[in-house]
């Protein structure tokens, strides 16, 4: 059943292609997102949380290794969220101290390595656990997904500095989550199959 409809995605995603043509970017990009979320749950049913598997199949499939790099803003956004535990709201201080509130994307192991001086072993760990928080990846499941969804508000793409770009800013918007989502596509079906059997 769902080898079909997995079949069937690839017509129904040209209509995403109209949408946006048409002037409806922002719900061409939100149908996108949540088509991605769609094939990450079908090909990736192994990671637990929408969340979490729809950063490490973007971060892992989507082709651009900007995805699993880390916005020093998001980072602190996720960190001092209404829903982050106590440890991360205490760990957000010393990451700003470290790296500043930006747009501009670093490894995981460069932020690692900017904010392993200001904290403890114990805070390290908890760091690494949950840099992933602060990638372009979840940045667009938290900023472009989510708050469309849920806050009703409005999103023109996600602006970030690639770290050997010092200066240009690029977007990500709808023309790249597309690429992303024909990406997957095959990858996400193939998985599917051989898990089913078929």
């Amino acid at each position: 059943m769902y080898g079909c409809a997995l079949d069937n995605r690839k017509r129904r995603y040209g209509f995403l292609e109209e949408l946006y043509r048409s002037e409806h970017t922002q719900e061409a990009t939100l149908l996108c997102l949540c088509y991605i979320d769609e094939l990450a749950a079908l090909g990736w049913p192994e990671i637990e949380g929408s969340k979490r598997r729809f950063v490490d199949v973007l971060t892992q499939y989507g082709g651009d290794e900007a995805l699993g790099e880390i916005m020093p803003g998001h980072l602190l956004k996720a960190f001092l969220g209404d829903r982050a535990p106590k440890r991360l709201k205490a760990l957000a201080p010393k990451i700003e101290a470290a790296i500043g509130y930006s747009g501009r994307l670093h490894s995981p192991e460069e932020i690692v390595e900017l904010v392993k001086p200001h904290i403890t072993t114990d805070e390290l760990n908890l760091l690494k656990k949950e840099l992933w928080r602060g990638s372009l990846a979840a940045a667009a499941y938290d900023v472009l997904r989510c708050a469309v969804v849920h806050e009703f508000s409005a999103h023109d793409g996600i602006r970030f500095e690639r770290g050997d770009s010092p200066g240009e800013v690029q977007r990500l918007d709808f023309r790249m989550l597309y690429g992303f989502l024909q990406r997957l596509l095959p990858i996400a079906r193939q998985r599917f199959l051989e898990r089913e059997g078929l």
